[in-house]
């Protein structure tokens, strides 16, 4: 049984936390759900809000500066005034620890409140015998629900504009201090240029026609988000291809990045012989150790937020991959139809991606209007049940293979020319796939050429920048 924790506990997670902010103040942005407010001592909040304050005034919360601010504050002076402060900085845990420091805080004050609320339905029980107990029990347990939502790192409340701003503009540093992206980098200009990486409480829609390599598309961006970023967790729910599968097109993948030349097509590793066989070994140690697959078939999407919570008892989730929509377990329909239950079951994913602090990148069919048109492009309206999707979606992403529709419309007579411009235009585009940008919350819309090997399951940035 764990242990309760004491004031004592509480307070000295308290300081760590200030001492982390203090020492690294872009790190606000990891524990924006942490208000001053629920910091145990008086002492403690007051100081939280003045280093929200200054941030949301563009400076840092220097040591000197917290120590002027608090000079004849009784209790700042007995608790040391600044030496206690640079103590505090000295002592500070690691930056990427500090999201554990605001869960130990955050628990603290959930216990705390929690036993208050206890104590005061106990006393209205005893003092108001003509009211219902039920209603009494009830709304202990509606305070005692919402308590328990307030305490989960993945939900911040309510905000005020002032610290929606500072936690925007810690981002905006932190993102400048990786190189400009405000999400989990994939390595994929159509992710990481485009949305600006996988960002954390975003729902991205991955949709194209069949053999279109959407499935591709999302196995590259999950198998390069978990090598980018060792540090969080990503998840990828494949429902219909069984984890060996993929497991195989990642190997083949990996082994088409480190030498093109000589690699194998994931089709032909049953052929594989001894030295083949020995660089598939190889290949193995270079796949992503934090990518989790479950392939499990008719999953739902309560299924799916358990794995989430779950996982992230054990660490960060950076991203949460679905493949795909259409083949997800629907709820029970109640006399609702298709459209309604698909856009409660969009509408829970993006809670989720803001719940959890991840991004959710969901993947989905397009209907057959695309294949009705001369340029067989995909539009956004192409989307089975395209309003509900579209209206929760923070960016649709639609994959486009020209290749695949030339190499149904071949025309007769090898020699003629005809035949000849049909080889050309097909040759200039068998490896490419467009990957079109149709709605984007936080950026432009657009095209961006990916290049993409097929039988090798690869997907990767061209040569040349293939931005339009």
């Amino acid at each position: 049984m764990t242990k309760a924790m004491t004031f004592a506990d509480a307070a000295e997670s308290s300081q760590a936390l200030l001492g982390a902010l203090l020492f690294d103040p872009a790190a606000r942005s990891f524990v924006a759900h942490v208000k001053p407010e629920h910091l145990i001592e008086p002492l403690h909040a007051a100081i939280l809000e003045a280093i929200d304050a200054t941030l949301t005034k563009g400076r840092e919360p220097a040591v000197q500066a917290m120590a002027d601010a608090f000079r004849g504050n009784l209790a700042f002076e007995d608790m040391g005034g600044k030496a206690w402060l640079y103590d505090l900085v000295e002592k500070a845990p690691s930056s990427h620890q500090i999201e554990a420091m605001g869960e130990a805080v955050m628990a603290a004050f959930v216990r705390r409140r929690a036993s208050e609320r206890l104590s005061q339905g106990s006393r209205e029980l005893a003092e108001q015998p003509d009211t219902m107990a039920a209603d009494i029990i009830q709304g202990v347990k509606v305070d005692l629900d919402t308590l328990t939502l307030q305490g989960s790192a993945g939900d911040s409340g309510a905000v005020t504009a002032q610290e929606a701003a500072v936690a925007y503009l810690a981002d905006l540093d932190a993102a400048r201090a990786s190189g400009g992206s405000l999400g989990l980098p994939t390595g994929l200009d159509c992710f990481d240029k485009r949305l600006g990486g996988l960002r954390a409480g975003h729902l991205v829609i991955v949709a194209g026609r069949p053999s279109m390599g959407k499935s591709g598309l999302a196995r590259a961006a999950a198998f390069g988000c978990g090598r980018l970023n060792l540090a969080h967790q990503v998840l990828f729910f494949s429902l219909e291809m069984p984890a060996g599968d993929l497991a195989a097109r990642g190997l083949s993948d990996t082994w088409h990045s480190v030498t093109s030349t000589c690699a194998l097509a994931y089709s032909r590793f049953h052929k594989a012989d001894r030295s083949e066989r020995v660089q598939l070994g190889d290949m193995v140690e270079r796949l992503p150790i934090n990518v989790q697959i479950v392939d499990r078939a008719g999953l739902s999407v309560e299924d799916i937020k358990r794995r989430v919570w779950q996982a992230k008892r054990k660490g960060p989730v950076g991203a949460v991959f679905i493949d795909y929509l259409q083949i997800m377990r629907r709820p029970a329909y109640g006399g609702r139809n298709e459209t309604t239950v698909i856009g409660e079951m969009t509408q829970a994913l993006a809670a989720l991606a803001k719940d959890a602090g991840c991004c959710v990148v969901l993947l989905s069919q397009l209907n057959r209007d695309a294949e009705k048109r001369d340029d067989n492009r995909p539009q956004l309206s192409d989307l089975r049940d395209s309003g509900a999707i579209e209206q929760d979606a923070n960016a649709v992403l639609l994959c486009y293979r020209r290749a695949y529709y030339l190499e149904r419309s071949e025309p007769q007579g090898a020699r003629s020319e005809a035949h000849k411009k049909w080889q050309s235009e097909l040759t200039a585009c068998r490896q490419t796939m467009e990957v079109i940008c149709a709605k984007n919350r936080a950026g432009a819309v657009g095209v961006d050429l990916q290049t993409y090997r097929a039988e090798y399951d690869s997907v990767t940035n061209p040569a040349s920048d293939g931005r339009q």
